[in-house]
């Protein structure tokens, strides 16, 4: 069991807060989540999810809540607005409110899943006590409609659909595909969900960082931090504490608290908090490289441009070198 209280080893099963299961009337187990994360605050962020499915899921869309899927293992039949595309390990979906979709697995399927807007461990947990209190109304179609449309989910007619390459909707988001790409010193960050399509509320990069690429906060950040390390290993200083994050891991750090980070060897790691409007921060920083260079070493005046942004990174490089 990890002690540590910023680090979460997603398969650690200490850290999984509950377990859900989804059964079928007819018995057949469709989904199996472990809730690792709960939501928070007003819009339900950081909600994470460690989830097992099976068979197929009806062909619904929310009336409200994004969804953010990591495929991790195995292989879908991923449907969207009617148009079919097969998705596999290493691709990511993206579900706004309205976007009707379904998912088909092929096999037992794995995907990590993080939302806001909509509580979507709450609502398994629900249906788990409906299942057990009240079994008889599992087979009504009345009453399982109805508790769906309360959940701000709609049941669509089975789509009529036509196959399609995943390079063809925009929902999916393969490694190889990203909205913004900057290389920078010892980090290239790739752009995979933005703000303007997430109601404003986040936005999700990936950054794939060279060895020893580190970045250093300033001592007072009022926001708090969600990453998910996918590969490679990054050391962490967190309050107090110094730990290193790795496959798999998850690391929640308040606000307020202290931090910094080092990559030790290559590493990929997403931030999934999204509390920093990197687009900005990036294009005023380029803007400012170019157009108004002097700029870059007044302290205040950067500070301001920063803060502007909700970023509260000091410097970032490689080694010695710093931005």
């Amino acid at each position: 069991m990890n002690d540590n209280k910023y680090l979460i080893d997603i398969n650690d099963k200490s850290n999984w807060l509950r377990v859900n299961m989804d059964i079928r009337t007819n018995g057949e187990l469709c989904e199996e989540q472990r809730i690792i994360i709960y939501p928070e605050g007003p819009n339900q962020r950081f909600e994470f999810t460690d989830s097992i499915f099976y068979g197929s899921t009806s062909y619904h869309e929310h009336s409200n809540g994004w969804e953010t899927f990591f495929v991790v293992d195995g292989s879908m039949d991923f449907t969207v607005h009617g148009k079919t595309c097969t998705v596999t390990n290493g691709d990511i979906l993206f579900v706004p409110p309205y976007c009707s979709h379904q998912m088909m697995f092929l096999q037992p399927t794995r995907w990590r899943a993080t939302f806001h807007d909509i509580n979507m461990c709450g609502i398994l947990n629900n249906w788990n006590t409906a299942q057990k209190y009240f079994p008889d109304k599992m087979d009504d179609p009345f009453f399982t409609s109805s508790y769906l449309a309360n959940k701000n989910n709609i049941i669509r007619e089975a789509p009529y659909d036509t196959r399609v390459d995943k390079s063809e909707l925009r929902e999916v988001r393969p490694v190889d595909k990203w909205l913004n790409r900057y290389d920078l010193d010892g980090v290239c960050m790739k752009q995979i969900i933005a703000r303007w399509e997430n109601n404003g509320i986040n936005e999700m990069w990936r950054f794939e960082m060279e060895d020893g690429f580190f970045a250093n906060y300033r001592a007072i950040i009022p926001n708090g931090d969600l990453f998910y390390v996918t590969e490679g290993e990054v050391v962490f200083n967190v309050g107090d504490e110094t730990f290193t994050a790795y496959h798999d891991c998850l690391v929640k750090i308040p606000a307020f608290v202290p931090r910094s980070l080092k990559s030790k060897g290559k590493s990929v790691m997403y931030d999934i908090g999204g509390m920093t409007h990197w687009l900005d921060v990036v294009e005023d920083y380029l803007s400012l490289k170019h157009n108004n260079p002097e700029r870059l070493t007044e302290t205040n005046y950067m500070n301001g441009v920063l803060e502007r942004h909700d970023c509260y990174i000091q410097s970032y490089g490689i080694n010695t070198s710093q931005r």
